[in-house]
């Protein structure tokens, strides 16, 4: 299916390990949102810099998802495909 990633503090990313199953997670757009599953692949640091614009250090959580409805699947690739352009 595919993937997202989302942005934590230090503190919040010590509740997620690599291979932490989340069992149902909500994304919500303008017109529509979906319940995924996913699977935590990686738990990475990010150091502040001027490109990011980043104050203060932060850890990116990535997930692959594992369970995803098809209209709902359908909904996530129009709504990336529209940012993409």
């Amino acid at each position: 299916a595919g993937g997202l990633s989302f942005l934590v503090s230090k503190t919040e990313s010590k509740l997620f390990s690599a291979g932490d199953e989340i069992a149902v997670m909500e994304l919500k757009g303008e017109k529509w949102s979906a319940k995924i599953s996913t699977k935590v692949q990686a738990i990475r640091e990010i150091e502040p810099d001027i490109a990011n614009g980043f104050p203060y250090k932060v850890w990116r959580i990535s997930c692959h998802i594992t369970q995803i409805d098809p209209v709902s699947k359908k909904y996530l690739e129009k709504f990336i495909f529209e940012r993409i352009k």
